[in-house]
């Protein structure tokens, strides 16, 4: 039998967007994260092994944190968007991880403003020695990078690769929010419990 899983989680503004929402959906993923590996360690597949999963990329990265990169992304689009004045508008992040045939995905959709097309060719890209750079961070650009100038998001697409991931997004269109993901094989997390035999 072979281990498979899939869930998201949804994180709905109430009145107005805010940091607080910013800060459940990065719960919700670190929730996500860890369901994953208790429903990996209970899994029948695991019986007699005493293997559990590890999102550290390396001694400075985890998956976690790459994957913030992209809640911190959808939170200032929805800013963004809520700025424009519609009174109907409820900014939402969804959260999902998938493992299916081996294969990891975590990704995270937004409703928020889109991606400016100005912005798309520098994704996953160093924003920070470019000459594009104070164009870029022009209000209302449709992603903010001034805080990370785009080094986080290439970071996190360098870290999954280095585990024979990949990283990609899809622009939904102005205001219709976008979804960035990473995939990875499951196999590069796997690593052996602490104090387990086998």
């Amino acid at each position: 039998m072979t281990f498979a899983f899939d869930k998201t989680e949804s994180v709905v503004g109430r009145d107005r967007w805010t940091t607080v929402e910013q800060v459940r959906a990065h719960d919700a993923l670190d929730g996500l994260l860890t369901e994953l590996n208790g429903n990996y360690m209970d899994h029948p597949s695991q019986s007699g092994q005493w293997s559990q999963l590890d999102f550290r990329v390396n001694d400075r990265f985890t998956l976690n944190g790459f994957v913030y990169e992209f809640i911190d992304n959808a939170h200032d689009s929805i800013l963004i968007r809520q700025s424009q004045d519609q009174p109907d508008y409820r900014g939402q992040i969804d959260i999902s991880v998938r493992c299916v045939d081996g294969t990891v995905r975590v990704g995270v959709a937004d409703n928020g403003a889109g991606i400016d097309s100005g912005v798309e060719p520098y994704l996953f890209k160093s924003l920070k020695h470019s000459s594009m750079l104070p164009e870029l961070l022009k209000e209302n650009s449709g992603l903010v990078l001034a805080g990370s100038q785009g080094i986080g998001l290439r970071d996190g697409r360098l870290g999954v690769e280095s585990l024979g991931g990949s990283a990609g997004y899809c622009n939904r269109g102005e205001n219709n929010g976008a979804v960035f993901w990473y995939e990875f094989p499951l196999k590069s997390i796997i690593v052996p419990r602490p104090g387990g035999s086998g």
